[in-house]
């Protein structure tokens, strides 16, 4: 797996090959200053993030001070983590390579992460969800809503004005009735929004 000098990984910066070592080994940077000889698959897929001091300290401190490792909302920060900053994994493409990111507060220190959360609504049927979708991951972007107000804060859904009110199709589906796709069918084909929503669908004989 050939990488870059100059390729960023974490908190590890790619120097090139161990002249040391064999073919899968290369030279890494951390930002704490160490140099480590780090097989490149795990840089390149996530698993290894330094060179292991940052990993040893948010362990020790998860289980210390909340006993948070390994539980749904360390899996919720890993992959925040994860579509941001590394291009092998499946979402990097719709954050991380759109240039969303998380801030260093929280990159830095996951038990801020952890300390921010519980302050401001986490549960466990909650998901992350950014404010502002332009942006990244920060407190002052971020809060914990249900799975429905997620989906229609979507950058992708529709947005539909009747009689003054403004509501995705999502919504106005479940306020009128009727089947999501039968309102976007409508719409494509150029209905009036209001009769897009609310003229009933016809029964089938």
């Amino acid at each position: 797996m050939e990488m870059k000098a100059g390729e960023r990984y974490g908190k590890l910066v790619c120097i090139g090959k161990d002249p040391d070592k064999d073919e899968r080994y290369y030279l890494y940077q951390c930002d704490c200053g160490n140099v480590k000889s780090i097989i490149a698959h795990n840089v390149k897929r996530g698993a290894t993030i330094s060179c292991g001091c940052y990993q040893k300290a948010n362990h020790h401190n998860a289980h210390r001070i909340h006993g948070l490792a390994h539980t749904r909302i360390d899996h919720i920060y890993k992959t925040m983590i994860a579509r941001c900053y590394y291009p092998t994994n499946k979402s990097y493409d719709r954050y991380g390579a759109k240039g969303i990111t998380v801030c260093e507060e929280w990159r830095n220190d996951r038990v801020s992460f952890y300390n921010w959360s519980f302050a401001h609504g986490y549960r466990d049927d909650l998901t992350i969800d950014r404010i502002d979708p332009l942006k990244g991951y920060s407190p002052e972007n971020c809060r914990w809503v249900d799975y429905i107000t997620q989906n229609n804060h979507r950058k992708t859904n529709r947005f539909e004005t009747i009689d003054g009110v403004t509501h995705t199709v999502a919504e106005w589906s479940r306020i009128s009735g009727i089947a999501q796709t039968t309102i976007g069918n409508r719409l494509r084909s150029g209905w009036n929004p209001k009769e897009a929503v609310f003229k009933p669908v016809p029964e089938r004989r």
